[in-house]
């Protein structure tokens, strides 16, 4: 199957995609964050500093929610593809035991 195919095939193949780029986005934004909360430390704003890392703590949750819907729904399109392909093998093969009787 070739990436336009897959592309082509569904829906989820483009939320699979997006998933993963958002999932690099939040992975990689509390580090971005992380600057600001050093800043804010050192110029002792400590509450600053707080809801810096509180920020980053929920940025953290939500990546790994992404991972997670992003596993699931891979792991569905993986299990509907292949359903597909043992279905045309089971219909190839009915066809040859048809034609053989």
């Amino acid at each position: 199957m070739t990436i336009k195919q897959v592309l082509r095939s569904s829906y989820r193949s483009l939320l699979i995609i997006s998933l993963i780029i958002a999932y690099g986005i939040a992975y990689n934004l509390p580090q971005y964050f992380y600057i600001f909360a050093i800043n804010e430390l050192s110029r002792g704003n400590l509450s600053q500093f707080i809801g810096w890392q509180f920020v980053q703590f929920l940025i953290g949750i939500l990546s790994g929610g992404l991972l997670a819907l992003n596993s699931v729904i891979y792991e569905k399109y993986i299990q509907t593809y292949l359903q597909k392909i043992r279905n045309k093998l089971m219909a190839d093969c009915k066809m040859k035991l048809d034609t053989m009787s």
